[in-house]
């Protein structure tokens, strides 16, 4: 755990004065010998005249706390604070700083999630070490994205972005996935608004809307839908996004990594998994997730092959036996099935979606295969490809 700094005399004061000397948990009033200091994620951020900009910074996640809450969340487990908390009917009286704050951000609801990331946070530190050894210890990815919603959410107070979604067509699957994506970026407070087109739509139409995106100044970043129809070249359309407000990664000069490989990557090294001198096999070499999949895992230290539909089955079944982990992006059913013999240490991260004979959502692999951690489809890449798109909108923000 990163060892924060002490805060001077003036500083401390500060933070008392900045929450009106109440615990931010039970709303009890404090005197200035009374509170203790106590850590947690960001809420807000306020101007004090006499203090810099640079000093705020050093005191922008402390809170003032009464003694027996600050014991009880240092001292107690998860469940054990939670009860004491919801006992407090302290907590949402007019006066209390959790609900002022929280009526003033509509986040009411919402504090007591907070508290629990807090916990989870230092659960997931004292933890690091194992999970780096035990891939079956593995946080649920659903679990995980909620987290790092509530954290962006936060991040992002006080903030105004903008994200627009291009579409073609009237795909049922990019319908589903659209909606989904402009869900997650309204969640986290961000302006969302969808330009869609018909499927007749031509290249130069297209094209004009977007160098439109390009020059308005009040678009933080788009991304264009996937696949579009084969009278419109892709690769045309991703050269023609602005690097700049390129949400997707796709453009070569882009800041920001194609969201699907980003978002598995993230989600991995967020569960401390141990990438440095080990096996990683990618199914599928698309320019959307084999070949920036590829580039992130070598970074990491990582031994990567891409395999891909010339690869022969011999070489396949070989590759796949000496994998830790196995990054599967092929677009086809069944490409990993119990057939194979593969690692019981082994991670697999099914990027696909597919659609079996019933209209049930499938990926590429065979669920259930005898591995340390297999992400799900649906609830695994997907969710963490829309958590990257939010990530990247925020990085084309700074």
């Amino acid at each position: 755990m990163q060892k924060r700094k002490a805060l001077t005399p003036k500083l401390r004061e500060a933070v008392y004065y900045k929450y009106d000397g109440h615990c931010a948990y039970c709303g009890k009033q404090l005197t200035t010998k009374e509170f203790q200091v106590d850590h947690l994620i960001p809420v807000q951020r306020e101007r004090f005249g006499k203090y810099t900009t640079e000093q705020l910074e050093r005191f922008e996640n402390y809170m003032p706390a009464c003694r027996v809450c600050n014991h009880y969340k240092r001292a107690h487990s998860l469940e054990t604070f939670r009860r004491y908390i919801e006992e407090i009917p302290a907590k949402l009286e007019r006066d209390s700083y959790i609900y002022r704050i929280g009526k003033k951000y509509n986040l009411i609801e919402e504090f007591p999630r907070k508290i629990e990331f807090y916990f989870e946070k230092i659960e997931r530190e004292k933890f690091e070490i194992q999970v780096g050894k035990d891939p079956r210890l593995m946080q649920n990815i659903k679990e995980y994205t909620e987290v790092r919603k509530i954290a962006l959410r936060e991040q992002l107070i006080g903030k105004t972005l903008k994200a627009v979604i291009v579409q073609v067509g009237n795909v049922e699957a990019s319908n589903r996935y659209v909606r989904n994506k402009i869900k997650d970026l309204e969640e986290v407070g961000i302006t969302t608004e969808l330009l869609k087109f018909a499927e007749d739509v031509t290249e130069s139409q297209l094209l004009h809307v977007m160098a439109d995106l390009n020059g308005d100044p009040s678009v933080t970043g788009y991304l264009v839908q996937l696949p579009l129809p084969k009278h419109i070249s892709e690769d045309k359309i991703n050269l023609a996004i602005d690097p700049k407000k390129d949400i997707d990664g796709f453009h070569p000069l882009s800041k920001t990594v194609a969201a699907t490989p980003l978002g598995a990557f993230n989600y991995l090294k967020a569960m401390n998994y141990d990438f440095s001198g080990k096996n990683a096999v990618i199914i599928g070499r698309s320019h959307i997730v084999g070949r920036p999949m590829h580039k992130l895992l070598l970074d990491a230290n990582m031994n990567v092959t891409i395999l891909h539909t010339k690869t022969s089955e011999e070489d396949k079944r070989f590759y796949l036996a000496n994998a830790d982990l196995i990054v599967v992006a092929a677009g086809k059913a069944g490409v990993v099935d119990s057939s194979y013999h593969l690692k019981n240490s082994a991670v697999i991260m099914d990027v696909g979606i597919n659609f079996n004979a019933e209209g049930k959502l499938i990926g590429d692999c065979e669920p259930g295969l005898d591995v340390a951690f297999q992400s799900p489809v649906p609830g695994g890449c997907g969710l963490l490809t829309r958590l990257a798109v939010i990530e990247n909108l925020i990085s084309l923000a700074e």
